[in-house]
Parts: structure tokens; sequence; C-alpha cells
């Protein structure tokens, strides 16, 4: 009897530590993650994910042979009927659905009759109407025949239900294609889809962040921006298997060691891509504050890192590596997520893999010019990036200044020391080395003085290597320059238009202080991707070529573009951080800035939440001479408020009624002090001297 208790006090004291376990880890996780909604408005109306993960087409796109009451199918959803009769073999009998947005996952319909029995339908599935027929566009590889995917065929069984493989589900798409396979008829009904992406939200609108103004192109835009992250978070065993031959696709590919990941695409990669990183972790902060996913592929790219300190360019089942620039993108994506997060044992527990991974980029640095030489090309597909690149050294800079913020917060002084003189030697001949004097911008390499890129003068600025006002400015009427009426065409890339470097651009012409002329590149480039009909209305593109088309980098095959790509919403986070004008100086917002570029708008409101708690902000221009702003930050927290010299005269400043004292520097007025978190408002008036 003794035994007999003591196993069941020991069994007690096992289960006990092991619920203790869950709680901690239950208890960690919400400390970092758990954040409220964020509050109702008028706001709401551009939110584009769906109230449930059930979805319904919205339209018929097409027909070919003899369909009848296709548009039941959209009136009366679960019991209209449609029914594509070939029964005479008079060529091709299909329909097309048109759901009006991105959607993905798995399609579901109700057969009816079916004549003869042994039928066949193939389902096919494309983004862009222009490829919405009897073949898929394809997501597996990309083939000058544009014929790679082809199509799913399922067998017709009469008076059944009938769902998708969740291994076959399809990750990204627009338009649905339903074909009859041979001579017969079909009756089918209730067509639907189960939404798979974000698959750890009950809420799919639940937002913690959101954005508005007067302009409804820009609410548009941000809100299209979040929605393409949460398209892009994904189960770990749902990434793509890019080995499945000889066509056709399948989504069953492991991708991360827990749900859920951080992938570049909703069609295609299904993969952790780190440069995608770059862009997508800033808008995820803003929007959906659901980092854990960011975490999560952060933890896996660590698990690839090799002896030597090198991290993968491409996460499973690619497996790629050989790229420094994505190598660098990782390490950034490490200090974002802990900046984001303040998850304090994530930052302890990968600190040596972080620095040996930093240690890796050391080693590439040439003595005799103080500059790292790539010598391995990975890249976000632009090419030429071998050698002194200045995009690939304004990463590393980065990363250098990275390693002494969170060297600082650990404590670890000789680590700052040595990072804060080596970010300052790399700076040094980075300014020294690549300016080119007479064309006002950085070249792209030491090996091709001619070419001035778009990424690297765009991260010049956006890293902080160059601080120079007069040079900023310079870099900024340079990239101006490569605008056309689609976007900003890419000079390293010739020929296409980048959203991935056009997210940097535009947060280059922010830092470079013309906010204009960033929400004007918001309006012309991401203005044409969301109001092409090429597109998908909701989600924002990969890339396309300069003549506005869908041609990117895939040789003949334009319909391998996603359409769905979180590299491409780089002005979500910047609407928050620089128009709405709250950003973060340290760790979840401990100190923080207000510093609203007020462009050609009259109102904006915004926030975001941290584990702090929320950052909200809203002002108004009242006339030509006066801004109110209303600011509430958590307590605890303090900030400082700069504020826009948009008018003449005079300047008052009352801080919740009291007059601030201020200083005019350039074109902003920094108002003296700091404010501590809770709600305050700001009045700044100009005003003409009283003449007695």
């Amino acid at each position: 009897n003794r035994r007999t208790n003591n196993g069941r006090q020991e069994t007690t004291i096992m289960r006990s530590k092991i619920l203790i376990k869950i709680l901690l880890v239950s208890l960690s996780f919400c400390i970092h993650f758990c954040v409220s909604s964020a509050p109702n408005g008028p706001w709401d109306k551009y939110n584009l994910a769906p109230t449930n993960r059930t979805v319904r087409p919205k339209s018929i796109f097409q027909s070919k042979g003899k369909v009848s009451g296709a548009s039941n199918l959209i009136s009366n959803p679960i019991e209209g009927k449609a029914v594509l009769d070939g029964s005479k073999g008079e060529g091709i009998t299909l329909l097309t659905i048109d759901f009006e947005r991105e959607v993905g996952g798995q399609i579901s319909f109700r057969f009816g009759k079916v004549t003869p029995y042994g039928l066949t339908l193939n389902l096919s599935y494309s983004e862009s109407y222009l490829y919405a027929g009897p073949y898929s566009d394809d997501s597996t590889t990309s083939v000058d025949s544009i014929d790679f995917d082809q199509a799913d065929t399922i067998k017709a069984t009469p008076y059944s239900f009938y769902t998708v493989p969740l291994w076959r589900e399809r990750g990204g798409f627009r338009f649905l294609t339903l074909t009859l396979n041979g001579v017969g008829s079909v009756e089918i009904s209730n067509v639907s889809l189960h939404t798979t992406w974000s698959p750890h939200k009950q809420n799919l609108r639940e937002y913690s962040g959101y954005f508005y103004s007067n302009d409804e192109l820009l609410n548009q835009l941000w809100y299209c921006g979040a929605f393409t992250i949460q398209m892009c978070t994904l189960d770990k065993n749902q990434g793509r298997d890019q080995r499945w031959a000889p066509h056709g696709w399948a989504n069953n590919a492991t991708i991360g060691l827990t749900s859920p990941v951080l992938v570049d695409g909703a069609k295609r990669d299904r993969t952790i891509w780190p440069g995608d990183m770059g862009v997508a972790v800033g808008t995820q902060f803003v929007s959906t504050y659901d980092i854990v996913a960011t975490r999560n592929s952060l933890q896996m790219l660590f698990s690839m890192q090799k002896k030597t300190g090198e991290l993968p360019y491409a996460g499973p089942p690619l497996n790629f590596y050989n790229s420094d620039t994505y190598h660098g993108w990782v390490l950034i994506g490490f200090y974002r997520y802990f900046k984001y997060s303040g998850d304090r044992d994530h930052l302890q527990d990968h600190w040596n893999s972080y620095l040996l991974g930093v240690q890796y980029m050391n080693n590439k640095v040439v003595k005799s010019i103080g500059l790292l030489n790539v010598t391995v090309p990975g890249s976000w597909l632009r090419p030429n990036i071998e050698g002194v690149n200045t995009a690939a050294n304004a990463i590393y800079y980065k990363v250098l200044t990275n390693t002494v913020f969170l060297a600082g917060y650990l404590g670890k002084s000789s680590v700052t020391a040595e990072y804060s003189r080596r970010a300052s030697s790399l700076q040094k001949a980075f300014k020294s080395r690549l300016w080119d004097e007479n064309a006002g911008m950085y070249i792209d390499n030491l090996n091709n003085p001619q070419l001035h890129p778009q990424d690297g003068n765009s991260l010049a600025i956006l890293h902080g290597v160059e601080t120079d006002p007069k040079r900023k400015s310079s870099i900024s009427a340079g990239l101006r320059k490569n605008w056309n009426k689609y976007g900003s065409v890419s000079q390293e890339k010739p020929g296409v238009i980048s959203p991935f470097i056009g997210s940097f651009e535009v947060s280059a012409h922010f830092e470079a202080d013309d906010g204009q002329k960033a929400v004007d590149l918001m309006r012309l480039q991401w203005g044409y991707m969301m109001k092409t009909p090429l597109s998908v209305y909701s989600s924002l593109l990969e890339g396309y070529n300069a003549d506005g088309g869908l041609r990117y980098s895939y040789g003949l095959d334009d319909s391998y573009t996603s359409h769905a790509h979180g590299w491409s919403t780089g002005p979500t986070a910047s609407l928050s951080f620089y128009v709405a004008g709250m950003s973060m100086d340290s760790v979840v917002g401990s100190t923080w800035t207000f510093k609203p570029y007020l462009v050609d708008l009259k109102s904006v409101q915004g926030g975001y939440e941290t584990k702090l708690g929320r950052f909200d902000v809203s002002w108004r221009r009242e006339g030509t001479h006066q801004l109110s702003a209303q600011l509430n930050t958590p307590q605890g927290t303090s900030g400082r408020i700069i504020l826009p010299y948009f008018s003449k005269g005079n300047v008052l400043v009352l801080v919740d009624g009291n007059i601030m004292e201020y200083q005019i520097n350039g074109t902003w007025i920094h108002v003296a002090g700091r404010t501590i978190g809770g709600s305050h408002s700001v009045v700044l008036t100009f005003f003409n001297k009283i003449v007695n």
C-alpha cells in the first residue's frame, strides 16, 4: 500500500509539474503575444478578412459550352444548382467562378445528377483572369508553356459532397474553373471554400492595429497589406512541395518546427524566405501583431545554421544557402522580432547563434577597403550582386548597429564597444568609397560604378548609413527619376518594378524628409497593383513588368508571379510609423516618438499595440495654420513630440493646454522635454506677430 500511495503521489507531482510548465508556457505566450483588438471605427469597412472561414464565390466569370443555372450558385449559394452539359461532345464545357478577391484553402461542393457514371471533372485555379481556364496558373515551377500545374482531376460521384484534400488545397487564387472531362453532364451546388491561412486565429478580422485617413486609397492600401500578411501565415505542414512531377502541385511540405510560420507568398513559394521578412515583419507588427509566426520562422532558420555561422537563403523544403544578403536579413529579422515582442528568452536562447552569424559577415570584410565582399550571390532575383555591393553593405551596417542595440540591452559592454567601432568604420568606408558625387547617389558596386541602384540607395538611407540631409535629399531625387506611370522601375534589374525594393524606397523618402514623395509613390505603384484588373483587388503582387504586365522574373511564365506576397506590403508599416506618426524608439515602445508627416492629408487616425498596451494617435489640420492631435500611449512609457513646421509665422505649442518650449530644426519643431505615457492633447498654431 505504501508503494501504491507513493506511486500515486509521484504521478500526481509529475502531472502537477507538467501542468505548471504548460501554464508557464501559456503565460509566456500571452505576455508576448496576447493583445486586445483595435477599436471599432469607420476603418473596419476596409478589412478584407472574411467573417468566418467559409467563403462563397461572388460572381460568374465565364462559361463555355452548354452551361445552365450558373447564376444560381451565387443567388442561392446552398441550394442553387448549375449543370455543365457536354453530352453531345461538342467542344469544351467549363464554368469559371469568381471569388472577387484572393482566397486560399479547400474547395467543397455537392454533386447532383451525373451521367454517365464514372465521369470526371477538372478543377483549375488562377489568381489573374488572364489564366482562368481549363489549366491552373503555375505554382510549383515556372515553364514557358504555362502548363506545369495543369488541373486536379476528380471523380464526379452522383449525389455526394466533395472536398479537396488538404494536401491538394490551393494556397492563393481568385478564379475556380470546373471543366468536364469527356462526354456527359454533371450537376453541382453548394460551392464554398474553407480558408486555411492563419490557422491559429479564431477571428480573422480581429486586428490589433488600424489606420484611417481622408484618403480612400491609402486606407485600402493599409488593409491590403494586412490581408496579404495574413494569407502568408501558414500551418507548418502546408508548405509547397516543389518536387511534384511531372505535373500538378502539392501543399503538404513541412516548412517549420512549430505552427504558424510566416512565408513569402500564399500561392508560392509557401516557404520561409528571410529577405521577405525584411518587409513582412513590420506589416505584421502594426496590423495583426501576429509575431508568433515570425518567432517560429526564425527558430526554423536558426535550426538550419551551419557550423561556419552561415544561415539559409530559404527554409525547407527548398533548404537553399549561398546568399550573403539573405543571411543578413535573418539577423535583422531577429532584432526586429525582439524589438516588437520584448521576448528576452528568445534573445538569450539564440544569442550565441546570432553572434556566430554576425561573425560570418565580419569574416567577409576586405580589410584594405573596410567593406563587405559578397561571395555568394543569392538575392531578391536581381543579377550581379557579387563583390563590394552597396545594398549588401547597407544590410551589414544594419546588422552591426542592431548588434550594438541588442548587446546593450543584455549588458554586454565589450560587444557593444566592438560593434560600435565596426559600424563606425564601415560607415566611413561606405560613404567615401561608394558615393558618386556627380550623380548624387551611391553606385551599385565597385565593379559597376555606372549603375545607381534602387536597393542600395534606398537601404543606405533606411538603415542609417547615410545621415547627411543633403545627400539623402539628392538620393531621394535620383530615385524619383526612375518612376514611370506604373511605379518605380528597378535599375539593378532592368525592366522590372519590385514592390519589395519599392517598400524600402517608400521608407527612404520619408527618412529623407520628403513624405509627399513617399505617399505619391504609394498612390502610383501600389494604387496600380490594387486597381489593375490583371490582379485580385485585395492582396499585393510580388512584382511586375515596367509596362504594367505580369511578367516579372520567370521567363515567359507570367502566371507564376504571386498575387499575395508579404514583401510587397511595406506601405502598411510606413503609414503607421510615418503618416500616423507613432514610432517605437526602444523595445516594445517603452520610449516612442510622435512625428507625423502631414503630406497632403487633412486627417489621420491609427494605432497598434505591444505587450505594454495601446499606442493610438489621431491628428487633424485645422485650416492652414493649425494642427491638433491626440495621443494615447501606455502608462510607464515616455516619448518625444516632433511636429511639422508646415506654415509661416510664430509658433505656439500646447500640450494638455500648457505652453511648451520648443526648438526648430529644419522643417521640424522639437517640443522640449519628454511626454509621459497616457492621454494627451497637442495643438500647434502658427500666427502672425501682434503689432502694438
